[in-house]
């Protein structure tokens, strides 16, 4: 009987067993018996270390049968010839009773004995004529002929995971925010959109920070290379140092990660086909930089999860480089976020709340042509980045209705005038076209951060690769968290059968036309606390560590959640006290002032993990296919839907009886109409205390004493007195049946 497992065995789990720091990426090349481990040192160097390879699958009884035809003594002799051993798998729970449904399910386990290649170990099945992938073919080049009955005997990954899983390494040790990362951002400009007919125009490229490079500290690298030349000659050598510059940048910084908006599915492709018309191949052109390696596409198409649907594109591979790509993180927001309209790097800039004051913008047809006039001047704002043509021989300008050319969704207009208004300077087309790129970059640069920030946190406690990680599917996060604990436990895994739909959460609009006065109330991780409540579990979570890791993300989001407004509440003081009234601050408070921002912010991005990780564990539970999920369970996805639809409509009962009128709800919240007296509150008295002593008044103060406050004239919330005489916002306090106007109230008096 095996013993419970604690909460502290759980984090020392996720966090992965080995120590090691700083891991940015594994390579590997299916031919090699090795794994190349990148990783930056101390001082901030990108470096290689190699580490065996040892290769490992789980397997059903089935394929065991079926190897060398059943027949045991020439599959243990291939077995010595190949160096690998095979070892059966526990399917028994907590009390020692074997589950009968994983005899269908992955019971053996095959591993290398020594350092092996992918492919040695592959070829090892094909040998026993009982490949692992059914499109293998035989040693004549013949197809081995599988039925469907074959299909999914095996349960593999990919080399990397199962490095990953066997060493138990993790990305990103010993980095605490998605910054520290060095993150190349691209972005092309380009004549057009068919690489066949058009050229690039410009390269913009940018560092996401600082770094030093043989003693030479780049702060912030920005620069943007534009085609040079007259003739069709001599644009396409600019065109090719343009694509060269690119591949030495990268080269001498090795960034960890390239990324930029719509780059896998336009600026790769449209750099790989302009280098074959220009006369060469990006294989060629980058392989001088990488050892002989060098940058391509995959041939296989790559998975992008997005809620309920899949696409699929072809990753970009860079050597010793990890590929993202910020159209990727916005797609995935707008599938759990209806309100997320548009793909596009300057809708999502908007709507994330990250747009610049002095953005530039210019019309797309027009940016060649800017950028080479040098005929115009042009009166530039750096205060909210507009522009215009100046001309002070033009007719009256100024009677053209002026609007300024920002707004994405309205034509762009280009005005000229006949004067320089204030705030404007005279600059160059080179200029504008410049700012207008690196603003681009900029935006690109940090929607990349505030979508990639939890992937990046999250890839810390899988065995996955970050990129994977960018893609995946939350039930894959479950997928990879327990195959990474069977393996370490010596667990079979089962093998669950496709289900169909089941009834799903409460969703009901009760009420039409337009409601005032609208205040959302919902549950706070209802379906993870619904399984915790209930202890919803199925038999194959066999040592019922599923239930502990979802208990685990509960406890420890609440802790960071509370970490979060402890920083907060400091941050918020000096904010408000000093920095919003002027006063300078001391050494010491600068320090701890941005010691709390820190903490505030690191909270926050660990709480969010923790909030993904919790509200993903149901969708794991409920999936429809086995393959995604093993342990998949409709039984408990059933029971947790039903529970979570009583507990909705408690909701909604509660709430009614106390005046409410519910609207629209869904799964975990509802909507609802406040109550009259809410909105239009009853006067209430209030009365003031009396204090015999000092002593009396201290302890007095220091209970949860309330008063009701209105600001702006809503009531906004209830206060103790010292948060009342703390707060500098104006607003009103209730005394007896009269509201007062904090300024004209003595609190050393009242108090």
């Amino acid at each position: 009987m095996r013993q419970e497992i604690s909460l502290e065995e759980i984090g020392k789990f996720l966090e992965g067993r080995d120590p090691e720091q700083r891991i940015v990426n594994l390579l590997y090349n299916n031919q090699d018996n090795f794994i190349t481990v990148v990783y930056r040192n101390e001082n901030d160097q990108k470096c290689t270390r190699q580490e065996s390879f040892y290769p490992f699958v789980w397997a059903t009884r089935r394929a065991c049968n079926n190897l060398c035809n059943g027949n045991r003594d020439v599959l243990k002799q291939l077995m010595r010839e190949f160096g690998i051993g095979v070892k059966k798998l526990s399917n028994q729970d907590n009390k020692g009773n074997e589950i009968a449904s994983f005899e269908n399910g992955y019971m053996f386990m095959f591993y290398a004995l020594k350092p092996m290649s992918y492919t040695t170990f592959l070829s090892f099945f094909k040998r026993a004529k009982y490949p692992i992938f059914r499109n293998d073919k035989d040693k004549n080049g013949e197809p081995l002929q599988l039925s469907k009955a074959d299909e999914g005997q095996y349960l593999i990954v990919t080399p990397q995971e199962q490095f990953m899983i066997s060493t138990g390494k993790r990305f990103f040790k010993g980095y605490n925010d998605y910054n520290d990362i060095l993150r190349m951002i691209f972005d092309l400009e380009t004549e057009g959109l068919d690489p066949r007919k058009h050229r690039i125009k410009l390269n913009g490229i940018r560092m996401n920070r600082s770094v030093t490079i043989r003693g030479k500290e780049y702060q912030n690298f920005e620069r943007i290379f534009d085609i040079k030349g007259k003739t069709k000659a001599e644009k396409d050598a600019s065109e090719l140092r343009i694509i060269d510059t690119m591949l030495k940048i990268i080269y001498t910084f090795k960034p960890d990660v390239i990324t930029g908006h719509n780059v896998e599915n336009f600026d790769w492709n449209f750099i790989i086909v302009r280098c074959e018309m220009l006369g060469t191949t990006i294989e060629e052109m980058s392989a001088p930089y990488f050892n002989g390696d060098f940058i391509r596409k995959e041939t296989r198409e790559s998975s992008l999860k997005l809620g309920g649907e899949v696409e699929t594109f072809k990753r970009t591979i860079v050597p010793n480089t990890i590929i993202t790509d910020s159209l990727h993180a916005v797609r995935r927001a707008q599938a759990t976020d209806s309100n997320f309209l548009k793909a596009t790097l300057k809708y999502s800039t908007n709507y994330l709340g990250l747009k610049k004051d002095n953005r530039v913008y210019t019309p797309g047809e027009e940016i060649d042509k800017i950028l080479t006039d040098e005929t115009n001047q042009y009166a530039f704002n750096n205060t909210d980045g507009d522009w215009y043509i100046y001309n002070p021989t033009s007719p009256n300008g100024n009677n053209i209705p002026f609007r300024k050319g920002k707004d994405e969704d309205k034509p762009f207009v280009a005005y000229t005038r006949n004067y320089l208004a204030d705030g404007y300077e005279i600059v160059t087309g080179r200029y504008i076209i410049e700012r207008y790129l690196y603003d681009d970059l900029w935006e690109c640069d940090k929607v990349e951060y505030a979508l990639n920030t939890t992937n990046f946190f999250i890839c810390k406690i899988l065995p996955v690769p970050f990129a994977k990680c960018c893609t995946m599917g939350t039930a894959g996060q479950w997928k990879a968290i327990m195959m990474a604990w069977s393996y370490e436990n010596g667990l079979a895994i089962p093998k669950a059968e496709n289900s169909g739909a089941f009834t799903g959460g409460l969703s009901r609009l009760l009420r039409v036309g337009f409601v005032d006065n609208v205040i959302k109330l919902d549950y706070n991780s209802l379906y993870p606390s619904i399984i915790l409540t209930w202890g919803i579990t199925d038999e194959t979570d066999l040592m019922n560590a599923m239930l502990k890791m979802l208990e685990y993300v509960l406890t420890t989001r609440e802790k960071y959640k509370g970490d979060k407004k402890k920083a907060g509440k400091i941050v918020d003081m000096y904010e408000d006290e000093f920095i919003a009234k002027g006063i300078e601050l001391l050494a010491e408070q600068i320090i701890e002032y941005n010691q709390q921002k820190m903490q505030y912010n690191f909270a926050d991005k660990k709480q969010n993990q923790q909030k993904v990780l919790g509200n993903s564990f149901f969708g794991s539970y409920g999936s429809n296919n086995g393959s995604v999920f093993p342990w998949k369970s409709q039984k408990c996805a059933e029971q947790t839907t039903c529970t979570g639809r009583q507990c909705l409509r408690l909701m909604i009962s509660h709430f009614h009886k106390l005046g409410y009128i519910p609207i629209v709800g869904d799964t975990d919240g509802f909507n609802f109409k406040l109550p009259t007296e809410i909105v239009n509150p009853k006067i209430l008295d209030y009365i003031v205390p009396t204090y015999e002593s000092t002593e009396d008044k201290q302890n007095y103060f220091d209970e949860n004493t309330k008063l009701c406050i209105k600001y702006e004239n809503d009531i906004v919330s209830s206060k103790t007195i010292r948060d009342i005489i703390n707060d500098n916002k104006d607003y009103h306090i209730l005394i007896g049946n009269e509201w007062v106007n904090k300024k004209n109230i003595n609190f050393s008096e009242i108090f």
